[in-house]
């Protein structure tokens, strides 16, 4: 072996050692501080920490500047408050409720969370009679009041949306469902697939289609509107009646370095404790409950990360804390039976109560 290929390997190692090293020792370093605190969870190498800012498309935003504050529910007291919740188990003809989309590459979280909880309202407000998804698509690249698309979004402004233009139907990635399923590719979390994005370039936001994708539906009839969106109260009790009231809800939340290390683990319950803010995320909460092991009460959320990361695609976050913000930003709104959509026909004289 030549003097200069010993050399030439010497600076391989010196170098691997300086560059992918030092990222190494700074991850093994969060995991460590994490877990000597013996939080209610603990931190593990997940893909998610070398992508940080890359993935939050969410504009954190004070909503009630733009929609209307609800008003207190006085239909359900405090003591009708079950310690634990959720809704799918109530509701289980509404199967879209726990299953978490995938945005893939495109920061979409703020539209794919909007569609998402107006889907399954609409299936509990029709007794689970109309089960079909609605368009994350239509809304990130037909919304042009919401934002950036892919680069960022509002998700007061994708109430407001529903409120004038109305959302089509539109399933995921591949799905053939709806008159505008999703369009971009999904990420897969586990390290050793090979669909596991790099978020080395950015998205760009494709074109508000002209038509629907399936030429079964209609892109004019097929929309579906709200009659009002609104913030629901920052208390952790108006939210709790609002969810048992007309379903899930959308919540914007703050994310710091250390939830990148969070991978989900049965009744771990995240909250924050080191690390810089990386930007906002919308997420949507379905229930509510309380960790066995530390007695951590917890609000359970679904992501937008698809069904591969955490805990099947959801997560345990502290609730009553206003936990990185969530219970300050929760908006929702009920949908509409004026319009001429085909599931209008569905409306009865009156609806039973759950």
């Amino acid at each position: 072996m030549s003097w200069k290929v010993i050399i030439g390997i010497i600076v391989c190692i010196v170098l691997s050692d300086g560059v992918l090293g030092a990222t190494t020792r700074r991850h093994l370093d969060m995991i460590r501080l994490i877990n000597v605190a013996n939080l209610s969870w603990t931190a593990d190498t997940t893909p998610e920490v070398s992508r940080e800012r890359r993935r939050f498309g969410t504009v954190l935003e004070d909503s009630s500047l733009t929609l209307e504050v609800k008003e207190a529910n006085e239909h359900i007291s405090n003591d009708q408050i079950p310690a634990a919740y959720n809704v799918s188990s109530v509701w289980p003809q509404c199967s879209k409720i726990s299953h978490p989309r995938n945005q893939g590459e495109c920061r979409s979280d703020w539209a794919i969370t909007a569609a998402s909880v107006l889907t399954d309202r609409i299936c509990i407000y029709l007794w689970g009679l109309f089960n079909q998804p609605l368009s994350a698509y239509h809304v990130l690249t037909c919304c042009t009041q919401c934002g950036d698309g892919c680069s960022s979004g509002s998700a007061a402004a994708a109430w407001q949306f529903f409120q004038t233009e109305g959302v089509v139907t539109g399933g995921d990635r591949k799905s053939q469902v709806g008159c505008l399923p999703y369009q971009l590719d999904p990420c897969d979390y586990r390290p050793s697939s090979k669909d596991s994005c790099t978020f080395s370039n950015p998205v760009n936001t494709p074109a508000c289609p002209t038509s629907c994708i399936d030429d079964r539906y209609n892109l004019q009839t097929d929309r579906i509107f709200v009659n009002r969106s609104y913030v629901i109260q920052s208390d952790v009790q108006e939210i709790q009646k609002e969810i048992m009231a007309n379903g899930p809800v959308q919540a914007s939340m703050m994310v710091y370095q250390d939830f990148m290390y969070y991978n989900g683990n049965d009744e771990e319950v995240y909250y924050h404790y080191l690390g810089e803010l990386l930007g906002g995320m919308s997420v949507k909460i379905i229930g509510w409950g309380t960790a066995a092991g530390s007695q951590t009460d917890y609000w359970l959320v679904v992501n937008s990360w698809g069904s591969s990361w955490g805990l099947d695609g959801l997560f345990r976050i502290r609730r009553g804390t206003n936990e990185c913000g969530i219970e300050s930003n929760v908006i929702a709104g009920d949908p509409s039976l004026d319009h001429s959509h085909p599931f209008a026909s569905l409306k009865t004289s009156g609806r039973p109560t759950k």
